[in-house]
């Protein structure tokens, strides 16, 4: 196992104990399966994962052990928990070719400048505070949403349903609009058999073990068919992305950013030169491209600024409040994407200037003063 691994695993922002199991994990994998290096050159882990691969029908059939690894007890967690180390090694793997494509310096600079505009007490107070510009308008909020996320996840005996309508709930309820209001207009219209569907399988990528970027994967191809009615059969691309990472970034906050598409791919290209997200479903290899690049900006700003965020929502917060982007330039290059990119919102209703407030158009009815009108998604 490659020490760059290890050095990669210890600069993440997991406890000592994890740290350790993904490193003997991975180690495990190797020993049964051959380089994890050639692997990943191979085909970035399909057919090891598919190896790996046991659902939870394989669990209730109570079939064996599909691969070379001993598990001892729960086949289904044990597997999963393979998996992930897998995935982990791909995020390392994909910081590497980041690594080879170093962000735009002067960009970053001229970021970094209008943050400090933006918020002139930052240098004194830092991500840390309680207090302060940045808190009041990018953080405090998000707060009052990350214990709510904590309380739901700590409830014991729930379903994944109910698991993720209390989620859907959550990032609807004032004073912030995570997601704009058609990606729940279309899971409203695609009717309760598919809202339902859509609820468990937020549940289920909520309550597992498993790595982000596969767990994101996974509920995003699972959602985009079931709401395609609510679409008129229209995709649905990037409603669906910014759904998924919004609620894993609530309740994974280290370990998951929150997409808004238009804005990330704006991001990425002025820091990096290049697209990072394609137009269709959400796939594991493109989230593990978002993170990576959302890990290297978080490494400029504690390596080279002296920074310390708190987690992706405060990577997430300083690329939202330096975008330049007002509604007349949303508006004119929407012709650019599958969606209006207003209907991608953040911030707190009616609080911070540097954030993009959602208001629904005219006459729809969709939104009053910024807050969706009628009960939220899950609502009972």
């Amino acid at each position: 196992m490659r020490e760059a691994f290890q050095a990669w695993i210890g600069q993440q922002p997991y406890r000592a104990s994890t740290k350790n199991t993904i490193w003997y994990d991975a180690g495990r994998i190797e020993r049964s399966y051959g380089d994890l290096d050639e692997a990943y050159d191979r085909d970035k882990f399909a057919a090891l994962l598919a190896e790996l691969k046991y659902s939870k029908e394989d669990e209730r059939a109570s079939r064996a052990n599909p691969s070379k690894l001993e598990i001892d007890g729960d086949i289904y967690s044990g597997l999963a928990s393979y998996r992930a180390k897998l995935t982990y090694y791909s995020r390392f793997r994909e910081s590497e070719a980041q690594a080879s494509r170093p962000l735009n310096q002067a960009e970053l600079e001229n970021l970094k400048r209008r943050f400090l505009q933006l918020f002139p007490d930052f240098e004194s107070l830092g991500f840390q505070a309680e207090r302060g510009g940045y808190w009041d308008g990018e953080r405090a909020y998000k707060e009052d949403v990350l214990a709510g996320a904590r309380e739901i996840l700590a409830r014991e005996g729930a379903s994944a349903e109910e698991v993720g309508r209390d989620f859907l709930a959550l990032i609807q309820r004032p004073p912030a609009n995570f997601v704009g209001w058609r990606a729940f207009d279309n899971i409203k219209d695609a009717g309760a058999e598919a809202s339902r569907a859509v609820a468990a399988a937020i549940g289920e990528m909520l309550t597992s073990e498993d790595e982000v970027t596969s767990l994101a994967a996974t509920c995003a191809a699972t959602i985009h068919p079931l709401i395609m009615g609510g679409t008129l059969g229209n995709p649905a691309y990037g409603n669906v992305r910014t759904l998924v990472t919004t609620v894993l970034a609530f309740a994974r906050p280290h370990e998951a950013i929150a997409v808004k598409t238009r804005f990330m791919q704006r991001w990425a290209r002025k820091l990096t030169g290049r697209r990072i997200l394609k137009t269709g479903v959400m796939t594991r290899g493109e989230y593990e491209e978002v993170l990576a690049f959302a890990e290297a900006l978080g490494k400029v700003m504690r390596e080279q600024w002296g920074w310390t965020p708190r987690d992706l929502w405060d990577v997430q917060g300083f690329l939202w409040a330096t975008s330049e982007w007002d509604l007349n330039q949303v508006a004119e290059e929407h012709r650019d994407d599958e969606e209006p990119a207003s209907t991608e919102t953040d911030g707190p209703i009616g609080l911070s200037p540097t954030n993009l407030i959602l208001h629904g158009p005219p006459g729809t009815g969709k939104m009053s003063n910024g807050v969706q009108s009628g009960p939220p998604i899950g609502a009972e």
